[in-house]
């Protein structure tokens, strides 16, 4: 069965580690904010080697930010953006 994993306060600051934890853990889904995963592509997403699924929320996503992710991942992400009026309820809902 899957874990779930909470950032510690602070980490989401630290690209570096942020991209060990998602590693060491073998994260494969997240759910973030675009600026989240502009920081990590600053790191190299390349090193989430078990990230498969990025659901993204709570801000505005860009096509920039959404294709690079995607781009850098090898093919092997894939992107969801939740943003909008509808977020909880569809992110809640979904199956």
């Amino acid at each position: 069965g899957a874990k779930c994993a909470v950032t510690p306060q602070g980490l989401e600051r630290d690209s570096e580690a942020l991209a060990r934890l998602y590693h060491d853990l073998n994260v494969t889904v997240t759910y973030a904010v675009p600026s989240h995963f502009t920081m990590l592509l600053h790191e190299g997403v390349q090193k989430c080697t078990s990230l498969r699924l990025a659901i993204f929320g709570g801000e505005a996503l860009t096509e920039t930010v959404l294709s690079r992710l995607l781009s850098e991942s090898s093919g092997k992400l894939e992107g969801w953006n939740a943003y909008g009026p509808t977020e909880a309820t569809a992110c809640v809902s979904f199956k």
